[in-house]
């Protein structure tokens, strides 16, 4: 059952603004309600940990759909399938999750990271540890994001180069184009289009890739570029025109 209250004790804290309490013992929630600001606005979910699942489908529900800045979870000796449960609860809005637990189990602990518990704490619960335990997870849980947006952003980093020099492989054998001109060429476009460097390039091996299946005709050409893109012959016109000329299908290499 979710219940929402005002926390009335302990100093304030900058952050979090929400707190999603998920316990599964009145009086351990009494005492994590006591060490939280008095400015939290918590959404507190009572649900059973020892069993093979996290509770049953409404309580799984409530987790999964509640908006709070942070988790605090104070789960007592919860099985691993049931921390699997509560992971795929939470996985779907990730927060810093603050984890209370009496049994010093490895193959929890090793099942708490991989939920992404931000601060996993055993035999350690007390009303003046809440607080530090909530800011220490959430620089944690913000330091632990920052580095994940950096491997995605080099990710995909990465693939953008190689649709790039796919895309420059293609102007050089169709049109004799030496390497820096297909690059020119396409950055000339895309700063034209107001369109990423990547996209324009994508756009050069989907429309090389259709014409060397025999798809030379317009309309049918930009019918099936716009059904695969979810997207109207209109919106996509332009685009296949541009790009088109780049690839020698339409008006003559300009310089």
């Amino acid at each position: 059952m979710a219940i929402n209250t005002k926390v009335a004790s302990a100093p304030d804290l900058p952050s979090p603004a929400s707190v999603l309490l998920v316990v599964n013992d009145a009086r351990r929630a009494d005492t994590i309600l006591s060490g939280l600001p008095s400015n939290a606005d918590v959404i507190r979910i009572d649900a059973s940990f020892d069993g093979a699942v996290v509770g049953d489908d409404d309580e799984f529900d409530a987790i999964s759909k509640a908006s709070a800045d942070i988790v605090i979870v104070d789960c007592g000796n919860p099985s691993v399938n049931a921390m699997d449960r509560l992971g795929e609860a939470l996985a779907i809005c990730p927060r810093p999750i603050v984890m209370f637990v009496e049994d010093d189990d490895e193959a929890l602990a090793r099942e708490a990271v991989r939920i992404g518990v931000s601060e996993y704490v055993v035999r350690g619960l007390a009303q003046e540890r809440v607080q530090p335990l909530v800011k220490i997870a959430i620089e944690r849980f913000r330091l632990v994001q920052s580095l994940h947006d950096e491997v995605r952003q080099l990710k995909a980093d990465l693939e953008a180069r190689k649709v790039i020099e796919r895309a420059k492989g293609v102007l050089m054998a169709r049109r004799g184009f030496a390497e820096a001109e297909a690059f020119d060429a396409m950055r000339r476009l895309a700063m034209q289009q107001g369109k990423p460097l990547r996209d324009v390039a994508a756009y050069v091996l989907v429309i090389a890739n259709t014409l060397d299946d025999g798809k030379s005709d317009s309309l049918e050409l930009m019918r099936d570029l716009a059904t695969g893109q979810d997207k109207s012959v209109v919106e996509i016109a332009n685009d296949i025109v541009a790009v088109s000329v780049l690839l020698g299908e339409g008006d003559e290499r300009r310089d």
